[in-house]
């Protein structure tokens, strides 16, 4: 997958600077024990976001303590999580 940051530059959709306006926001991702993460930063380059675990809404991982380490996956990956 092409990083995020090159492909804004060729379609000038600016996923980039959606993923930026959502810091903050809780989405569901795989990346996390507890189903859902909350956004906490965009690298400077555009193409990591870091996350952090949050207590999950939905019954099955309700139970589960979240973690206080940051995540980092691909920001492609985040933007397709999050936002599409």
């Amino acid at each position: 997958m092409m990083n995020l940051a090159t492909q804004d530059k060729y379609d000038g959709n600016g996923k980039v600077s959606e993923l930026r306006q959502n810091i903050g926001q809780t989405y569901y991702t795989r990346n996390s024990k507890t189903g859902t993460a909350k956004l906490v930063a965009v690298s400077k380059d555009g193409n990591v976001c870091r996350l952090i675990e949050v207590k999950s809404e939905f019954k099955a991982e309700a139970h589960i303590i979240p973690s206080t380490d940051v995540i980092e996956e691909a920001s492609w990956y985040t933007f397709n999580a999050m936002l599409s």
